[in-house]
């Protein structure tokens, strides 16, 4: 694809679990620059923020998700949550 639309500069959000990482490698080896929006802690938070009522879940980051669920981080909603 980027020898047939020749861009001129590559846009990654979202890799995991479509893409992968020869995404990068292609596209360093061909010298097309990458902007990878990094916008949420999802990996590491229920609710994508680290917070929760606004509260710092710093546990969450150790995989503790107890208190997310517990005040409903993702939507407001405890079911969703867990």
């Amino acid at each position: 694809m980027i020898q047939t639309f020749r861009p001129e500069v590559a846009l990654f959000h979202n890799v995991f679990p479509v893409g992968s990482p020869s995404l990068y490698h292609a596209a360093a080896r061909r010298r097309v620059p990458v902007i990878h929006y990094v916008h949420n802690f999802r990996p590491f938070s229920v609710g994508g923020t680290l917070y929760s009522n606004g509260q710092f879940l710093e546990e969450a980051l150790g995989g503790d998700y107890r208190r997310e669920v517990q005040t409903g981080a993702w939507q407001g909603s405890r079911l969703k949550s867990a």
